[in-house]
């Protein structure tokens, strides 16, 4: 099972509640100063191009962010 949530969903009690039950989730996170510096750290060629419904397309990342601790 996986967890898909928005970030009205942000919060360590939920996080929580997918770790103890086993489930896998990705939450999108709220937007803050540390995550802005933990996104700007992301190396240009570390990034990767997709197919998205804007023109340009879209790039992910992967990166560790630990907004609850």
């Amino acid at each position: 099972m996986v967890l898909r949530a928005d970030s009205g969903f942000y919060s360590s009690k939920v996080t929580e509640a997918c770790s103890k039950a086993g489930v896998s989730y990705s939450v999108t996170v709220k937007t803050s100063k540390a995550l802005h510096k933990v996104i700007a750290a992301i190396k240009e060629e570390d990034w990767t191009p997709i197919p998205y419904w804007i023109d340009d397309g879209a790039d992910v990342a992967e990166t560790t962010y630990r907004p609850f601790f």
